[in-house]
C-alpha cells in the first residue's frame, strides 16, 4: 500500500472541494433549480445524486452541443475518458482514470465495459460507432464487479439510446456540412401503431467525408469517414404489468484507415524517405512534420478498414405485486475486414493482400436475468447473467517487393566488418537437404503465412446486491458476484514460404530460418566466438525485420484452454447528512477475464505448444471516499471522488521485437481525485466543469523490468504510466433575440496534461500537455421545433498525438527507431440544420 504522503496532494485537493459545502446559499431562484438526473448505474432508477457511486451523465443536450456522435468524442465533456486507437478503429483502447488496455490484440478483452441498452460489447473498438439520438450516457468509474461484472476493472459506459414515443407522433432531420467536404445526414421517425399498446422508432445516420491525411503518392486521402447505421425498435405494452423493448440495429463502415505520419525516421539504415523502391514510390514526407497533412502509402495498397455489425435485443420487464423481473436478451455480430499497406511507408515492405487479408469478428449471445423490489429495509437485487462469444480471425501478413533490399541495406550497414554481411547470413549452411545446402534464402513479394484461429468462450454468473437502510440517513450496501468464464483457443499455422530450393537463391523465401539455421549451426560446432557473434547479431536483425510473420513458427495446429473463477463484489456505506449532502465510502473488487493472444505472434519459436497464448485474468481493488451535493439554493451540484485502487496481474501487450505477447505485471497502483460540477448561473448561463488528478505507477518493486524488458533497456519500474491532470469546462448562453427566436452559444474545452504517448514510457514518447476547444453558435424558434448551427471542433487546431509507435518491419525498439504518430483529428467546421417535428 501507498504511504500517507503519496496521498497527500489529492486529499488536499478533496478536502478544499470539501468545504465548498459551507458556502452560503442565495435566495431561492426556482426557475434555476437543477432537475434531479435519473440513472440506472444501479440497475434501477434512481437519482445521481442519491447513489454511493462514482458516475456522472451526459444528456442528449450535451452530446449534440458538443457534437458527439460516438463513444470516443465523450472525451470532449468528460476528463475522467480517454481514448486512442492504432492501426484500425478495431483496435480503439478506452481508458477511465488513466488505465484501459494496453495492446491490440483481440483477445485482450476491455478494461473500460461499453453497454448500449443494456447490451455488452466485446472490446472498446466494437463500440465505436455512430450512436444516434440517445437520452443519456452514463460513465461509472471505478471497479464494476457485482452488477456489471467482469471487463469492468476500470469502469463502464452505458448508453441510453431513445425509446419510442407512445403518446404521439415525432421525429427529427438533421443535415448538417463541413469542411474536408463533411456530408451528414440524421434522423428518427416515432409514432404509436396501436394506442397506448405498441410504438415503434426508426433511426438512421449516414456520414461521408474526405480524410485529414494525404498520400504523397496517390492523393488519397486518409482517415475518413465513410459509414451508416440503421436502428429499429418496437416498445410493446404487453399489459399493465409487462413492457418489452425489441432493438435491432445495423452498421457499416468502408474507410482508408488509419494513416500515420513519422515524426522520427530512426537511423539511416531505417529511414525509407529515399529509399529506391520497384515502384518508384516516395518512401516517407521530406520532413519530419507530423502535423503537415501527408502520409506516405505503397501506391495500389491502400489501407481499407471494411466493418459491418448488426444485432438484436428483448428487454422485457414483468412488474410483481412487489418486485419485477427483468429479462435482456441479445444476439450480436461484428466483423472487421483490414486490406493493404502494413509497414505506414511508401517502400513496399509487408502487406495485407485482397482476399487474404486480416479479418477479426465476433458472434456473441448474451442473456441476463434479474429480479428486484424493496423490503421494509431497503432493497433487493439478485441475477443471472450467461455469455457465449465466438471470436475467430484470420492473420495474413506478407512480404513486398522491398523487402529483400530493406533487408540487405540494413544488414550490411548494421554489420560493416563482414562483407556482403546479409548474403552470408541468409545462405544455408552445407548440408544434406532439405538443410538447404549453401543455397540463399531471401524475401520474395507476396509470400508469407496465412493463419486462421477460433476462440470459443462461455461465460456464466449469479450476482445480488442489497441495500440496508441502517437508520433514516444511513445506509449499507452489499453486492456479490462470482463469476464462471471458460475459453479454448485453437490457431492453424500455415507458412506460405517457397521451399528449399527454390527462389531466386534456391534457398526458398524464409531468410530468418536461414539465418537462425547459421547461428545454431555455429554454435553446435564450436565455431569461433566471432563468428558466432555475427551469426546470433543477424539472425536478431532478419528476424527481427520478418517478425511480424513469425517466420520461426512450426505450422502446425495450436490449440489451448483455460477456465477463471471469480467472487468480485462491493461494500458501500452511504450516509445524507440534514442538508441533502451525500457522503461514502466504497471498497469495490472487479476483474478482466484471461485469455490467449490471437496470432501465431505469441507462440514460442520451434515449439508446438500454444501455451504461450495463454495471460492471467487482471484483478482490481479499490476504495472511494466520496461526496454528492447542491449549493446555491440548488442551482450548482458539487460531486467529488477520493479514490486508490491496486491492480493485480495487469495486463500488459508488448512486442519484444520477435514475438508480440501479453505480460501479466504483479501490480500497478492507481490514485486520484476527481471533482464534477453543474452551475446554473443564470436563467439563461449554464457552467460545467470537471477535472481529474490521477498518479497510476508501476511500484518501484514491479516485476515490469524483469518479465517485460524493453528491448531499449528502458526501465520502467517507479514510473508514472499514464497522464496525472485532465480537465473540462463548459458554457452555454441562451439569450431571446425576439419573441419567436432564440440565440444558443457553446464553448467546451478539454484539458490534457502531460502524457507518454506510449506503452514502453521511453522518454523519447514524451508528450506536452494540449487543450481542445469545440465551439456552436445556434438560432432557433422559441419552441425549437427548428435550429441552425455553425460549428467547429478543435477549433484553436491544437496539434497532438494520443499514441505513438514504432511502425513494422523493425519494432520493439521504443523511441530509438522510426517513430509513427496517430495524430488527433484537425480543426473542422461547418453547419448544421435540424428541424424537429
Amino acid at each position: 500500500m501507498k504511504s500517507v504522503r503519496s496521498l497527500a496532494r489529492p486529499a488536499a485537493v478533496f478536502l478544499t472541494f470539501s468545504t465548498l459545502t459551507a458556502v452560503p446559499s442565495f435566495a431561492q431562484q426556482s426557475s434555476r433549480i437543477l432537475e434531479e438526473v435519473i440513472v440506472t448505474a444501479t440497475k434501477r432508477e434512481q437519482a445521481i445524486n442519491d447513489i454511493p457511486v462514482a458516475v456522472s451523465a451526459y444528456t442528449s443536450t450535451q452530446m449534440e452541443q458538443s457534437g458527439i456522435r460516438d463513444v470516443s468524442e465523450l472525451t470532449a465533456i468528460s476528463p475522467f475518458i480517454s481514448f486512442g486507437s492504432t492501426e484500425s478503429s478495431a483496435s480503439g483502447n478506452l481508458s477511465i482514470r488513466g488505465i484501459g488496455t494496453l495492446g491490440t490484440d483481440p483477445g485482450l478483452e476491455s478494461s473500460v465495459g461499453v453497454f448500449i441498452d443494456g447490451v455488452y460489447r466485446n472490446r472498446s473498438g466494437v463500440a465505436i460507432d455512430e450512436l444516434g439520438e440517445v437520452e443519456r450516457v452514463e460513465v461509472l468509474r471505478g471497479p464494476q464487479g457485482s452488477l456489471f461484472g467482469r471487463n469492468t476493472s476500470a469502469g463502464l459506459i452505458h448508453v441510453i439510446t431513445k425509446k419510442p414515443n407512445m403518446e404521439e407522433f415525432e421525429g427529427y432531420g438533421e443535415l448538417t456540412v463541413g469542411n474536408y467536404d463533411l456530408m451528414q445526414f440524421g434522423g428518427a421517425v416515432s409514432a404509436p401503431i396501436i394506442e397506448d399498446t405498441l410504438a415503434g422508432r426508426l433511426d438512421m445516420v449516414v456520414t461521408e467525408r474526405d480524410g485529414y491525411l494525404e498520400d504523397i503518392n496517390s492523393s488519397d486521402t486518409y482517415n475518413d469517414r465513410d459509414r451508416y447505421m440503421l436502428r429499429g425498435q418496437f416498445l410493446w405494452h404487453a399489459s399493465d404489468a409487462v413492457t418489452a423493448r425489441f432493438i435491432m440495429d445495423y452498421s457499416e463502415r468502408s474507410e482508408l484507415c488509419c494513416g500515420a505520419p513519422s515524426s522520427q525516421k530512426g537511423n539511416p539504415l531505417e529511414d525509407v524517405t529515399n529509399f529506391p523502391n520497384t515502384r518508384g514510390d516516395r518512401g516517407l514526407d521530406s520532413d519530419a512534420d507530423p502535423y503537415d497533412g501527408y502520409i506516405a502509402v505503397t501506391s495500389g495498397r491502400e489501407q481499407t478498414e471494411e466493418m459491418e455489425q448488426a444485432g438484436f435485443s428483448a428487454e422485457v420487464s414483468w412488474d410483481l405485486e412487489k418486485s419485477q423481473l427483468t429479462s435482456i436478451t441479445a444476439y450480436r455480430e461484428w466483423e472487421i475486414v483490414l486490406e493493404g499497406d502494413v509497414d505506414f511507408s511508401g517502400a513496399d515492405l509487408l502487406f495485407y493482400e485482397e482476399g487474404s487479408p486480416r479479418s477479426q469478428k465476433f458472434e456473441t449471445f448474451t442473456q441476463e436475468l434479474r429480479w428486484q423490489g424493496v423490503w421494509d429495509g431497503g432493497s433487493w437485487l439478485v441475477g443471472f447473467f450467461y455469455a457465449d462469444e465466438v471470436l475467430s480471425g484470420e492473420f495474413n501478413p506478407r512480404y513486398g517487393a522491398d523487402m529483400n533490399a530493406y533487408a540487405q541495406r540494413y544488414v550490411n550497414g548494421a554489420i560493416p566488418s563482414v562483407p556482403n554481411a546479409y548474403q552470408a547470413a541468409t545462405t544455408y549452411p552445407q548440408g544434406p537437404v532439405p538443410s538447404g545446402s549453401g543455397a540463399q534464402a531471401q524475401f520474395i513479394s507476396g509470400e508469407g503465412i496465412a493463419d486462421e484461429s477460433e476462440q470459443n468462450s462461455e461465460s456464466i454468473a449469479i450476482f445480488t446486491q442489497e441495500d440496508f437502510d441502517l437508520a433514516d440517513n444511513l445506509v449499507l450496501t452489499v453486492g456479490a458476484r462470482y463469476t464462471r468464464e471458460e475459453k479454448d483457443i485453437t490457431i492453424d499455422s500455415v507458412n506460405r514460404f517457397s521451399a528449399i530450393g527454390s527462389g531466386p537463391g534456391g534457398g526458398g523465401g524464409n531468410p530468418c530460418a536461414a539465418a537462425a539455421a547459421n547461428a545454431a549451426t555455429a554454435a553446435a560446432t564450436g565455431a569461433p566466438a566471432a563468428t558466432q557473434a555475427f551469426y546470433n547479431g543477424a539472425r536478431d536483425i532478419v528476424c527481427g525485420i520478418a517478425a511480424i510473420t513469425g517466420p520461426l513458427i512450426t505450422p502446425a495446429r495450436y490449440k489451448s484452454d483455460r477456465k477463471d473463477t471469480e467472487l468480485t463484489g462491493t461494500v458501500k456505506l452511504a450516509y445524507t447528512a440534514e442538508d441533502d449532502t451525500l457522503y461514502f465510502i466504497n471498497v469495490a473488487r472487479g476483474f478482466k477475464g484471461g485469455g490467449f493472444n490471437q496470432t501465431r505472434l505469441s507462440l514460442l519459436p520451434l515449439n508446438s505448444s500454444g501455451d504461450s497464448l495463454e495471460f492471467d485474468a487482471e484483478k482490481a481493488d479499490t476504495i472511494e471516499l466520496g461526496m454528492k451535493t447542491y449549493l446555491l439554493d440548488r442551482t450548482l451540484s458539487l460531486n467529488g471522488t477520493l479514490f486508490y485502487s491496486q491492480f493485480e496481474d495487469y495486463q500488459l501487450g508488448q512486442f519484444d521485437g520477435i514475438t508480440l505477447k501479453t505480460f501479466s505485471i504483479d501490480q500497478i497502483d492507481s490514485e486520484g481525485v476527481e471533482i464534477e460540477s453543474l452551475w446554473r448561473a443564470t436563467e439563461g448561463l449554464t457552467v460545467t466543469g470537471a477535472v481529474v488528478y490521477t498518479n497510476n505507477t508501476y511500484p518501484s518493486d514491479s516485476n515490469i523490468d524483469a518479465v517485460a524488458p524493453t528491448t531499449d533497456g528502458n526501465k520502467r519500474a517507479g514510473a508514472r504510466l499514464s497522464k496525472e491532470w485532465a480537465a473540462t469546462a463548459g458554457v452555454t448562453y441562451t439569450a431571446p433575440l425576439s419573441d419567436k427566436l432564440i440565440f444558443i452559444a457553446h464553448l467546451d474545452a478539454r484539458y490534457t496534461g502531460d502524457y507518454l504517448s506510449n506503452s514502453s514510457l521511453d522518454k523519447d514518447f514524451e508528450e506536452g500537455g494540449y487543450t481542445v476547444v469545440n465551439g456552436r453558435l445556434s438560432v432557433a424558434d422559441s419552441g425549437r421545433n427548428w435550429v441552425v448551427e455553425a460549428w467547429a471542433r478543435n477549433l484553436t487546431d491544437t496539434e497532438y498525438a494520443p499514441i505513438q509507435f514504432d511502425p513494422p518491419p523493425i519494432q520493439g525498439r521504443g523511441g530509438n527507431g522510426r517513430i509513427g504518430d496517430f495524430i488527433g483529428e484537425p480543426r473542422t467546421f461547418g453547419i448544421t440544420a435540424r428541424r424537429n417535428f
